[in-house]
C-alpha cells in the first residue's frame, strides 16, 4: 500500500514538473487591441505582459495543472499579490480593465505548472523580475526601430535587437491583417530555464491561437503600431 502511495505521489510530482522552460510573452498594446475590445481607459506605454508561462520542448504546453494533477485548487485572489502594486498594475494590467480576472486566469491555466516550485506570489514576481531585465521597447528603439504607422522592419531586425540585450534568440508572434495584407507585431516571447534566472534560445513554433503567426507570414515585412 505504501508503494502505491509512493508511485500515486511521484507521477503527479513528475507530470506537475513537465516543464522544461519558461515562456514569458510581453503584447505590444496596440497590436492587441485589434484582436479584442481594449477598455477606453487602459493605454499603456510600454511592452505589457500577457503571461509567463511553463513550456516544454515537446510542443505540448502544460495547462490548467490543478485539474490534470488533481491538485487542490489555489483560488486566486488579488490579495495574494498585494505586495506587488501597484508595480504589477502598471507592467500586467488587463488590457480589457480586469486585472483580477485576468491574473486569475494565468495563474490557473499556468502558474499551477510550476506551483511545486514557485507559489502565487513568486510565480508573479518571476514575471514582472524578467519584465524587468528586459525593457522590449527600449531594445527596439536603440536599434531604430520605432512605432509608426507605415514603416516596416524585418523580423531579424526585431530579433536582434532583443539578442543584443539577452543573447538569446526570442520568439515573436504576429497577426495579420488582410485588407491591405499588412503584418503586425503582436507580442515578444522570451524563453528562460526552468529556474526562471537564464536567458535561453526560443525554439520556433506555430502558436496555438489560430488568430497569431509566427510573423514569417511569406516572408513580409513587420510594422510595429504606434501608441
Amino acid at each position: 500500500m505504501l508503494f502505491f502511495l509512493l508511485n500515486i505521489f511521484a507521477v503527479q510530482q513528475s507530470a506537475i514538473a513537465q516543464y522544461n522552460f519558461f515562456k514569458l510573452v510581453a503584447q505590444w498594446p496596440p497590436a492587441a487591441c485589434l484582436t479584442f475590445s481594449c477598455s477606453a481607459s487602459r493605454k499603456p506605454q510600454n511592452f505589457t505582459l500577457h503571461g509567463i508561462w511553463p513550456s516544454n520542448t515537446t510542443g505540448n504546453e502544460p495547462r490548467d495543472c490543478f485539474k490534470t494533477n488533481h491538485l487542490p485548487r489555489i483560488h486566486f485572489t488579488g490579495a495574494m499579490v498585494q505586495s506587488l502594486f501597484p508595480r504589477i498594475n502598471n507592467s500586467w494590467p488587463d488590457l480589457k480593465g480586469k486585472e483580477e480576472t485576468f491574473w486569475g486566469t494565468q495563474w490557473d491555466n499556468h502558474g499551477t505548472c510550476s506551483q511545486n516550485n514557485f507559489n502565487v506570489l513568486n510565480y508573479f514576481k518571476l514575471a514582472l523580475d524578467t519584465k524587468d531585465r528586459v525593457d522590449v521597447l527600449k531594445a527596439f528603439v536603440n536599434n531604430n526601430i520605432h512605432p509608426h504607422p507605415t514603416n516596416l522592419y524585418r523580423k531579424v531586425n526585431f530579433e536582434n535587437a532583443i539578442i543584443a540585450v539577452t543573447k538569446k534568440k526570442p520568439e515573436l508572434r504576429c497577426i495579420l491583417r488582410d485588407r491591405p495584407k499588412v503584418v503586425y507585431l503582436l507580442e515578444v516571447g522570451l524563453c528562460l530555464d526552468s529556474t526562471g534566472n537564464n536567458f535561453m534560445d526560443c525554439s520556433p513554433r506555430s502558436p496555438v491561437n489560430v488568430r497569431v503567426k509566427n510573423c514569417d507570414y511569406m516572408g513580409q515585412d513587420i510594422r510595429l503600431l504606434p501608441l
